[in-house]
């Protein structure tokens, strides 16, 4: 029976970190010690006897070891730092309440590779906490341009459900980042509530259950819709006039006079 992703995942950062300290304190002191024995031997004749070879061996073994241990005596570990780019709210069909899309990424200042799990988002509206859940989300979110008018060919941006950062579980190299974007639903709670504005709060642990946050706070006033780095984020535009007059020649007349909606249209 094969393991989950998350169990395997975690087996692999922990044998990662078992090959890296016996490389560093093992074979790192073998390799000085051999090329410090071959420097004494052929450049200055030393070390003849057998006996000689292994106390040097001995001695330069144990003594690289510890240098070795002191010099990287700083913990390995990781040390992850979030930040949210873009935050919109909105409804969307087959979601009870409020849908939010949250763009954001983890970088890895630490020392050590790991897994970003545990997601939680929270939003503090007045004095009220609402505590969010994760929706599946099969086909992309749209969320329209508040400030769109007739002239302006783009009316909204595209989410795609594969940029869901949930769902990445690859371990985040040191100096490493991950990005993406959160669907969370806020159930029963009417997207006219985040109009007072919010403070939206996401929090998220390393392999080693250490607790991070990143937070973000949402105004009523209407600002442009933002692309999510890192994701494949799509604009989403009017089609002009001569390429609907072309579309329509080539459909016939029983094909469609109008391009499709998109199968889910928040509006935020």
């Amino acid at each position: 029976m094969p393991l989950p992703d998350s169990i395997s995942t975690f087996a692999q950062v922990i044998i990662d970190g078992i090959q890296y300290d016996f490389t560093k304190y093992i074979v790192g002191p073998l390799i000085v010690t051999a090329a410090g024995s071959i420097i004494l031997k052929r450049v200055f004749h030393k070390l003849q006897d057998r006996k000689e070879q292994v106390h040097f061996w001995i001695a330069s073994f144990v003594a690289l070891c510890t240098l070795f241990y002191f010099i990287g005596s700083t913990i390995q570990k990781p040390v992850l730092v979030g930040s949210i780019q873009t935050a919109q709210t909105g409804n969307a069909p087959n979601v009870h309440g409020t849908l939010a899309v949250i763009s954001m990424s983890v970088i890895n200042t630490g020392t050590m590779q790991s897994i970003v799990r545990n997601w939680k988002v929270e939003a503090k509206i007045g004095s009220n906490t609402y505590a969010a859940t994760f929706p599946l989300i099969k086909v992309p979110v749209v969320f329209s341009d508040p400030r769109n008018k007739t002239g302006n060919p783009t009316v909204g941006i595209m989410y795609h459900p594969e940029d869901n950062i949930l769902n990445k579980l690859e371990p985040v190299q040191p100096g490493g980042v991950l990005t993406g974007v959160i669907f969370a639903q806020f159930e029963n709670l009417d997207k006219d509530v985040f109009m007072q504005g919010a403070d939206i709060t996401v929090t998220f642990e390393d392999v080693y259950s250490n607790k991070y946050a990143a937070a973000v706070k949402t105004t009523p006033e209407a600002k442009p819709v933002g692309i999510a780095p890192g994701a494949h984020t799509d604009l989403v535009c009017r089609a002009p006039p001569e390429l609907l007059k072309q579309m329509q020649q080539q459909q016939g007349p029983s094909g469609p006079q109008t391009p499709a909606s998109p199968q889910t249209q928040p509006k935020g």
